[in-house]
């Protein structure tokens, strides 16, 4: 039972690339067909990338009166995922070239890119060039000194659980692409 799924390091090159072919096809169909309500083709996806090796992405942590900047920056051929937002936030596109799943299909972004990202809000992207993301969020209280401070900040302005908002699709609003 073991041997029929394998670690991405234990694929060959010819069965790594199959495979990604594979998702990829699949993260394309599903992300293109407008019959699947937004968030199920995030739960689609995320099911396929859960039998990928997982890449940790380093976020950059700046504080300044009560405002949070959280950069990150995403490499070349990386497709992620974000968690919920639970607040309104800033999003900046510093550089780089990234297609972003949306409630209306693909998007692609380039170069530099403001967007505002609504209660609610959660993104899969694939980056087709190296792309630096920065998210600005507001808090209260002191600036994080320990780590379990820093997470207790991040669970108040996210959540990977989309019955936080106890809402339906139709009500949350989508991203203003500005």
């Amino acid at each position: 039972m073991n041997d029929i799924i394998k670690k991405d390091s234990e694929l060959t090159p010819e069965e790594y690339q199959l495979k990604c072919d594979m998702a990829a096809e699949n993260i394309i169909e599903i992300a293109g067909d407008m019959t699947i309500p937004f968030r199920e083709k995030i739960e689609k996806i995320e099911f396929i990338l859960f039998y990928f090796d997982q890449v940790q992405i380093p976020v950059k942590h700046t504080f300044c009166d009560g405002v949070y900047v959280r950069e990150i920056t995403i490499k070349k051929g990386t497709l992620l995922t974000n968690l919920y937002h639970k607040t309104e936030t800033i999003d900046l596109m510093i550089n780089g070239n990234i297609s972003i799943v949306t409630p209306d299909g693909l998007k692609n972004l380039q170069g530099f890119n403001t967007l505002v990202a609504m209660p609610g809000t959660k993104r899969i992207g694939f980056a087709l060039e190296d792309t630096q993301w920065v998210t600005v969020h507001k808090y209260t209280g002191k600036v994080p000194e320990t780590d379990e401070e820093l997470n207790k900040l991040e669970d108040d302005l996210f959540t990977n659980n989309y019955s936080y908002f106890n809402i339906v699709d139709a009500e949350v609003k989508e991203d203003i692409w500005q």
